[in-house]
C-alpha cells in the first residue's frame, strides 16, 4: 500500500525546494558577477622610433599592436561602450599633437581637433559625448572639452599658471586635474563650465599629478612625490583621508579604475623599465602584466 503524502505535506515540500532552487540561482549569479571578465586594456609602447598603441586583455595576453609610424601616438582611452579609441599623436606635424580617435581594431583614424592647438591628454565623458583635455594654444597650457565629433570647443580654466590631466566625474559635470598655480604640481578639481574650483592637495615642495575619479565618485587615486619616491595615493573626492595604495623605490604614476572600481592599473619602474601593472583597489595583490624590452605607458580599460 503506498501512503500518500498529505497536501500541506505536499505544499511544504514544493515551497522547500523552491527555496533552494532560487537560493543556488542567487549563488550562481554572484559568482559570476566576481569572476566577471574585466574590459580591455589600452596602452602605449615606446619601441624606438615613437609611441604606438597597443591594446590586451586584462591578464596580459592576446597583444595587438593598432599604430605603426614614425610618429608618437599615445594617452590613448576608451570610449565608455569600448567601441573607439581616444589619443593624441603628432602624426600631422612633428612638435605639435593633436587629438585623435580611431575604431577599436585601429582602423579608421581620423583627427578631431583643430590644427594650431597643441593638444595632448584626452578623456572622455562618461556619456562618450564629450572629450576633456589640455592644450596650449598661447603659450599657456589649460583645459578645454569638445564633443566627440570635434565640434563646440570651451574652455574650462583661465588661469596664468598650466593645468594638465583632467579626469571627468562619474556624473559628468566636473574634472579633476593638476595645476601649477601655486607653485607646485597639486591636485583640483573644477565644475566643467569653469566654476566651483577647488583645491585637494596643499604639501609644499612635493608633486601630486595625475588624479583619477573612482567609479562610485566617492576618491581619487593619483600619484605622489611626497615621501621622496613617486607612489600611487588615494583619497575622498573631496581632499579628506590621504593614504598611500603602493609603497615602493622605484616609480609608480598614471594609475587608472578598472570600471567596477575593485582593480587599479598603473605603470610602474620596480622591475628595471617601465611595465605595466594592476592591484586590488586597496592596494593588495600587486601583479605585473607586461614584460617586454621596450617600455609601456598610460594604461586604459
Amino acid at each position: 500500500m503506498v501512503r500518500q503524502l498529505h497536501p500541506n505535506t505536499k505544499t511544504a515540500w514544493t515551497l522547500i525546494f523552491s527555496t533552494l532552487l532560487v537560493v543556488a540561482t542567487l549563488v550562481i549569479v554572484l559568482n559570476l558577477s566576481q569572476t566577471r571578465q574585466l574590459d580591455p586594456i589600452v596602452y602605449s609602447i615606446n619601441d624606438g622610433t615613437g609611441m604606438e598603441i597597443y591594446t590586451m586583455d586584462a591578464d596580459g595576453s592576446n597583444v595587438r599592436q593598432l599604430t605603426d609610424n614614425n610618429a608618437d601616438d599615445w594617452g590613448a582611452v576608451w570610449t565608455p561602450n569600448h567601441n573607439a579609441i581616444v589619443f593624441h599623436s603628432d602624426r600631422d606635424e612633428a612638435g605639435e599633437f593633436g587629438i585623435f580617435v580611431m575604431n577599436a581594431d585601429g582602423t579608421n583614424v581620423r583627427r578631431i581637433s583643430p590644427y594650431n592647438m597643441n593638444a595632448r591628454f584626452p578623456v572622455v565623458s562618461p556619456d562618450g559625448n564629450w572629450v576633456a583635455f589640455h592644450a596650449n594654444v598661447n603659450g599657456n597650457w589649460d583645459l578645454y572639452v569638445m564633443t566627440i565629433h570635434g565640434a563646440c570647443i570651451h574652455r574650462v580654466t583661465h588661469h596664468p599658471a598650466d593645468d594638465y590631466a583632467a579626469s571627468w566625474s562619474p556624473d559628468g559635470t566636473q574634472l579633476a586635474f593638476h595645476s601649477l598655480r601655486n607653485g607646485v604640481e597639486d591636485i583640483y578639481r573644477i565644475d566643467v563650465d569653469g566654476t566651483n574650483i577647488m583645491r585637494l592637495t596643499y604639501l609644499p615642495n612635493t608633486i601630486d599629478t595625475w588624479a583619477e575619479w573612482s567609479p562610485d565618485g566617492d576618491s581619487i587615486i593619483f600619484h605622489s612625490e611626497r615621501d621622496g619616491v613617486s607612489n600611487i595615493y588615494i583619497m575622498d573626492s573631496d581632499g579628506n583621508n590621504q593614504r598611500a595604495l603602493t609603497d615602493n623605490s622605484s616609480l609608480d604614476r598614471v594609475a587608472r579604475f578598472s570600471a567596477d572600481g575593485r582593480s587599479i592599473i598603473f605603470r610602474s619602474e620596480r622591475s628595471g623599465n617601465s611595465e605595466l601593472w594592476v592591484m586590488s583597489a586597496d592596494g593588495s595583490d600587486a601583479r605585473r602584466l607586461t614584460d617586454t624590452e621596450f617600455n609601456e605607458f598610460h594604461p586604459d580599460w
